[in-house]
């Protein structure tokens, strides 16, 4: 299962949940097929997919979260 995580560069820096919230659904909605899962905290959040792979949840993500880090494990 391919993931990515989006966070900031200091604790507790990571987007806010309903961002968080608001980016996954916008994506699940362009990419339905995607089937994108959520799990949040303050320091980081981390999408998941077993149908998108790390690259295209890194590229989809990097649209929704321009000022944070978001690498594809």
């Amino acid at each position: 299962m391919a993931s990515c995580q989006v966070y900031g560069n200091k604790p507790d820096t990571g987007p806010g949940q309903l961002s968080a919230t608001a980016a996954r659904d916008d994506v699940n909605e362009a990419q339905p097929t995607w089937l994108v899962a959520m799990a949040w905290t303050q320091d980081r959040t981390t999408y998941t997919s077993a149908i998108a792979t790390a690259n295209e949840l890194e590229t989809a993500f990097t649209a929704k979260f321009p000022g944070y880090n978001v690498v594809g494990v």
